[in-house]
Formats: C-alpha cells, structure tokens, sequence
C-alpha cells in the first residue's frame, strides 16, 4: 500500500510532499517535490 499527503505549493506550481510506503515488516517515508 502506498499513501502521499501534499503539503506545500510554491508560485511555480511545485508540490512538495511525502510518499509513505508500507510493507509486511514496516514503513518508509520519502520526501517528494510535483511539478
């Protein structure tokens, strides 16, 4: 499974955010940047 949250845009457009990731042992979060 897999779940992003946005939280930030600028005045280009640019979507900052993370992307969550969940397996059978855990999770892992990554900071991710839309454009």
């Amino acid at each position: 499974m897999t779940s992003t949250q946005a939280s930030d845009i600028n005045n280009q457009g640019w979507i900052a955010g993370s992307v969550t990731y969940y397996w059978n042992t855990g999770r892992g979060t990554q900071a991710v940047i839309w454009r």
